[in-house]
């Protein structure tokens, strides 16, 4: 049955593409009356012949004004021009796959794929975001994206106003998210180099490419990379990246870019692992400023639970990352370092590829944190029998003023007591994340800035293991 309610992932806008024109007008007539036009949850799955029935989801407050509506009524069914169109109460407020999951993503960055050809390469110009919809090509963005509304076309009209500032005439002719360069080189990262780098997105964030003379492009390397992985290293290809990121038209070149909505204004463009260009603060070390590791129990209604992540804000001269530790999935499971741009209106930064903190620490000779929830309690009687252990690492995080939510050892064991039983998987990571923060406590504060300092430009993808890119958010 969950699955099924994916299907009505069609909002207003969508449900109007899905129309044959015979019945479009009558139907935008109908939902423009709707008090709540986001609450519309059309099926994706329709037909669009007679003898199947368009339903259309919609809240109680919209279901009431649909024509023929009676007190009472759960649904209501309008034959339309030999067409039927059923619109139906739900309790729904979100629009389910709709709303994201990796295909929604995919068309997401398809959609861009197709906004910056049709500026970058077909040279049309667009004076707001509305000229989008009057493109005659439109359609084709409907079909890579029949979810579109206002709000991403309105987000792919900025990302070319942006990319038009940086790439204006420099002859960019392909633009590429799937096959071509995209997997050529994921499977080059994946089968050459694949110590270390879990995948291409550990490598280099990007999600789409441009290109001039893609064939070339993938040619030059493949030159360039000839031999067996001991011959070859990750630092050769990022270089050859470099010179090609910053080759100039006729050469041949390629732009890595990671996308994010564009949540302000306008669009901000930044360049990542290419020197002079890059605009990551490489000015010293960032300052920690707080550092909070809750192990007080939260008791909305009767579940006694602790909060899941502990947090490290770091500050620099007009820039603020915050660290995020908690474990990378649901049920018992390992902890990860995600970092988010304070300073960029909340923009995700990225995770820290744990292989490369675990060299991080002991090449700071910061040694003996396991990052396996498997050495860690998972029970009561497990954590009673390294109850001092935990007390110790207490007693030394709160003697570093460290926010910890409770002020003594007893409280602090009841905490982890109580959520063992209620939710264990929770208490465990916290375990782990607390026995990290204590290892990182034992160096000078001085090497805890220049660590951190080093996990945020690793969660950025930055440094000679990551390729160059720019990140369009």
């Amino acid at each position: 049955m969950a699955a099924a309610n994916t299907n009505f992932s069609l909002n207003k806008r969508s449900c109007l593409n899905k129309c044959p024109v015979q019945i479009k007008e009558e139907v935008k007539s109908i939902m423009d009356k709707f008090p709540e036009p986001n609450l519309v949850f059309g099926n994706s799955l329709w037909a669009k012949t007679p003898r199947t029935q368009f339903e259309i989801k919609v809240s109680e407050r919209n279901l009431k004004t649909v024509p023929g509506y009676k007190k009472f009524d759960s649904s209501v069914t309008l034959p339309i021009e030999g067409y039927k169109v059923k619109f139906t109460k739900t309790s729904k407020r979100t629009a389910g796959a709709s709303g994201g999951g990796p295909d929604k993503t995919g068309e997401q960055e398809r959609g861009s794929v197709w906004i910056l050809r049709r500026a970058l390469k077909d040279n049309i110009v667009y004076k707001k975001w509305e000229d989008i919809q009057k493109d005659r090509k439109f359609n084709e963005l409907e079909k890579i994206y029949p979810d579109i509304n206002d709000d991403w076309i309105k987000t792919y009209y900025k990302q070319q106003a942006r990319m038009l500032i940086e790439y204006s005439g420099k002859q960019y002719t392909e633009f590429n998210r799937d096959g071509g360069f995209m997997e050529y080189v994921t499977k080059l990262i994946n089968q050459k180099f694949g110590y270390g780098l879990k995948d291409k997105d550990t490598w280099n964030p990007a999600d789409i490419w441009i290109l001039r003379h893609e064939d070339r492009v993938i040619n030059l390397i493949k030159d360039n990379l000839k031999g067996d992985k001991q011959s070859q290293t990750i630092e050769e290809l990022n270089g050859l990246l470099r010179m090609l990121f910053t080759a100039k038209n006729p050469k041949p070149g390629v732009v890595g870019v990671s996308l994010k909505k564009i949540s302000g204004t306008d669009a901000k463009y930044e360049i990542y692992n290419l020197k002079k260009k890059d605009m990551l603060n490489e000015e010293g070390n960032y300052n920690i400023k707080t550092v909070e590791v809750p192990v007080d129990v939260l008791r909305p209604a009767t579940k006694d639970v602790m909060k899941v992540y502990c947090l490290i804000v770091m500050e620099a001269k007009n820039t603020k990352y915050e660290m995020q530790i908690g474990r990378s999935g649901v049920g018992f499971n390992n902890i990860k370092f995600e970092v988010t741009d304070k300073s960029a209106s909340a923009a995700r930064a990225g995770k820290a590829p744990v292989r490369f903190v675990e060299t991080l620490l002991e090449n700071n000779g910061i040694r003996g944190w396991v990052n396996d929830h498997k050495q860690y309690p998972k029970t009561v009687e497990q954590f009673d029998a390294r109850k001092q252990e935990y007390v110790n690492i207490f007693n030394t995080l709160n003697r570093k003023r460290v926010d910890l939510g409770v002020a003594t050892a007893d409280k602090f064991c009841d905490s982890i007591i109580k959520t063992l039983k209620k939710n264990p998987e929770s208490a465990t990571q916290k375990l782990m994340s607390m026995t990290f923060i204590w290892k990182l406590m034992s160096v000078s504060k001085k090497k805890q800035e220049e660590i951190l300092t080093d996990m945020i430009f690793l969660a950025k993808k930055k440094g000679k293991t990551f390729g160059p890119f720019g990140k369009l958010y």
